[in-house]
C-alpha cells in the first residue's frame, strides 16, 4: 500500500486493468482477481465493460466477503 499525498488515503501497489478485457469476460477476470487478493481496478467508460464489473461488484458486496470500503478504483471521464 502506498500512502496518497493527500495523506490519508491508502492505494495498493498493484492493481486489475480493465481496459482491454472485454464485457463478456470481464465479471469472470474481476471475481478472479478478487478472489487471489486484488483491490485496485482501473476503469473507463470509454472501455464499455463497466456494466459487468459493476454486477460482479455488487454480487461480492451481497456475499459479504468484500465491502466497498476494501476497494480502489480508479476511473476516466
Amino acid at each position: 500500500m502506498l500512502k496518497l499525498s493527500a495523506g490519508n488515503l491508502l492505494i495498493p501497489q498493484i492493481g486489475l486493468g480493465t481496459g482491454l478485457i472485454e464485457a463478456d469476460e470481464v465479471g469472470r477476470v474481476v471475481k478472479a482477481a478478487l478472489e487471489v487478493g486484488y483491490r485496485h481496478f482501473d476503469c473507463a467508460y470509454i472501455y464499455g465493460n463497466q456494466k459487468e464489473i459493476g454486477e460482479v461488484l455488487a454480487e461480492v458486496f451481497k456475499e459479504g466477503k468484500i465491502q466497498r470500503e476494501d476497494l480502489f478504483i480508479t476511473s476516466k471521464v
